[in-house]
């Protein structure tokens, strides 16, 4: 127990360094924390803490915890803004770390124990969800915490402990609660691997699946049954039809992520970076005690790795994030490398010259890299064929940044191919310790650069934030402010104000008693037909770039008597050529 309080200890203090500061640092620019957080906006608003709806008319598209969590922050600090909304996602990303920080302790060793948390702690896809606020980390911290409950359930001599039970079937509900039926989906199927992998599918008699199901109904069941009761048919097509159903069957209709069923492959393979080159030795320490690894504490972190990397990929919606519940179990196999009685200097012995080749190759790319964005004019277009045009974009503002500061780009340059040598010296020792120095100083300097550079840099460059600032002190309140098309999500968090959508007559008629303005995006509005744009008076242009990168937002009035005299379009665009009417 020692141990593990140790590993613990170490844990919260590494999570909380890096996930916790600058929190708010960052403004809202995607579409996915935006659309989290209106709905903790309306919970505010309405004091409805079953189902609030966006803008009075819209449900929610996920399960409460992440709101209710948020509302407990918002509550206790008074401020409802970018630190409060992601606080929770910081602290459950914490729990998660320090949960399998102590599971490796208890296993394999403290140092076991403090290189999981690194490694989970560090991992590329995982350290950005983090700081998100979204409800992917929530389901990961509580299907961590079930998942382990679940490993001692089984495993524990006699009869399961009544404290683990209750610990994982608790935690199974809270996870249905962050992100719906996938939280008891994931642990069942899980469970099932295990116990048949064993041979001892009977045990299944004494976990009390009848009381288990009694918790989940009351903790989980309840919230479904008064959200079903206040939200009716709408609740069940947009929570259970289409955001469960619907992402993981497909159907006739389009299904948003889809992506092959190999996706999963490649994208845990990128988001476990920089730790993807210790599986080798991992798989090879795996080979090594094939015939002893549910007694080493591997078998139950392999089918953890392989359930949820399975399930998903039976799915018809993919994305890279749902993918989060499976970096615990891969940090589990790699931390048994650093138990001395499982042979990991010998598998990493084994596997040394691969590594070394792979260390060296990334030296040869980095420096390659770099010194061709800084000396040749290196730009994106040499790998734009494999990168959505979203990521192209965001990689063009990390290109723009190392140019802007050559100096520090040069410099950090250094300390990576400094910390590559160091994981050259523990390989040619075979020592797991001095390569988790090595990598886990790069891994630690990706992720602050990413978070408090690159990430600050995306959202100065698209954030509405600014533009919401000036739009609300353009529009007088009294007057009528629409979004022709779907409303952005982070405009309508920054103004704080209805947002409704436009419809043709509303920016059409001429209405000499009400003053209307209207929000369009500037692609949008040169789709748009010159007799209506004639209709337009254009005010203001954002300087963010929207969630794409690719896009600005225009303020535009229907002229009225009722909002004043015309006004000159170039004196209220701002930047670059001014917006008129006729042509944008």
């Amino acid at each position: 127990m020692t141990r593990a309080l140790l590993a613990a200890g170490f844990a919260v203090a590494f999570g909380v360094a890096l996930y916790v500061p600058g929190l708010g640092a960052v403004p809202f620019y995607d579409k996915g924390e935006p659309r989290e957080v209106l709905s903790l906006v309306a919970q505010r608003e309405t004091g409805n803490w079953i189902l609030p709806l966006t803008g009075g008319t819209t449900v929610p598209s996920k399960p409460p915890l992440l709101r209710w969590l948020g509302g407990l922050v918002v509550a206790a600090t008074g401020r409802l803004d970018e630190t409060a909304a992601r606080l929770p996602s910081a602290l459950l990303a914490v729990a998660a770390v320090t949960a399998t920080a102590a599971a490796a302790a208890l296993r394999f060793g403290v140092a076991a124990g403090i290189a999981a948390a690194i490694v989970l702690g560090t991992a590329w896809g995982w350290a950005p969800a983090a700081r998100e606020a979204r409800v992917d980390m929530a389901l990961a911290a509580c299907l961590t915490v079930s998942l382990l409950a679940l490993e001692r359930s089984c495993r524990t001599p006699g009869p399961p402990p009544r404290g683990a039970l209750l610990v994982m079937y608790a935690s199974a509900a809270t996870a249905v609660l962050a992100k719906g039926p996938v939280g008891i989906a994931i642990p069942g199927l899980v469970g099932l691997l295990y116990l048949t992998a064993r041979r001892n599918l009977g045990r299944l008699r004494h976990m009390r699946l009848v009381a288990g199901a009694a918790i989940v109904l009351v903790l989980a069941g309840g919230w479904y049954a008064a959200a079903a009761w206040q939200g009716g048919e709408a609740f069940v097509a947009r929570q259970l039809g289409h955001e469960n159903v619907a992402r993981f069957l497909g159907g006739e209709t389009r299904t948003s992520h889809g992506k092959p069923f190999y996706y999963y492959g490649p994208a845990f393979l990128l988001g476990f970076l920089p730790w993807t080159v210790l599986l080798v030795p991992a798989a090879v320490q795996i080979v090594m005690l094939r015939a002893r690894l549910d007694a080493c504490g591997l078998l139950f972190p392999l089918l953890w790795l392989a359930g949820v990397v399975g399930f998903y990929s039976l799915a018809a919606g993919k994305r890279s994030v749902y993918l989060l519940p499976a970096y615990p179990a891969a940090a589990l196999v790699v931390s048994a490398l650093f138990d001395p009685r499982l042979n990991g200097r010998t598998a990493l012995g084994r596997s040394s010259a691969v590594l070394r080749a792979v260390v060296w190759l990334l030296v040869a790319a980095l420096t390659t890299a770099v010194l061709g964005v800084l000396l040749a004019g290196a730009d994106s277009g040499l790998v734009a064929e494999w990168l959505h045009p979203k990521d192209r974009r965001g990689l063009d503002a990390v290109i723009g940044l190392a140019r802007e500061h050559a100096a520090a780009t040069l410099a950090a340059l250094g300390v990576l191919v400094g910390a590559l040598a160091v994981v050259l010296v523990g390989l040619r020792r075979a020592s797991p310790p001095v390569v988790l120095a090595g990598a886990g100083a790069i891994a630690v300097a990706v992720v602050l650069v990413a978070i408090h550079v690159v990430e600050p840099a995306l959202g100065r460059e698209r954030s509405l934030r600014e533009f919401a600032g000036r739009v609300a002190a353009r529009v007088p309140r009294d007057a009528e402010l629409r979004f022709v098309g779907p409303p952005n999500g982070g405009m309508r968090f920054y103004l704080g104000r209805p947002l409704a959508m436009a419809r043709r007559p509303v920016y059409q008629a001429d209405d000499p008693l009400r003053c209307r303005y209207l929000l369009v995006w500037k692609s949008r509005w040169r789709r748009m037909r010159p007799e209506i744009r004639a209709r337009l008076e254009p005010v203001l242009k954002s300087r963010g770039r929207g969630p794409e990168g690719n896009d600005r937002l225009l303020l535009a009035r229907v002229p009225s008597p009722a909002c004043g005299p015309p006004l000159a379009a170039a004196a209220h665009c701002t930047r670059r050529r001014p917006v008129r009417a006729e042509k944008a």
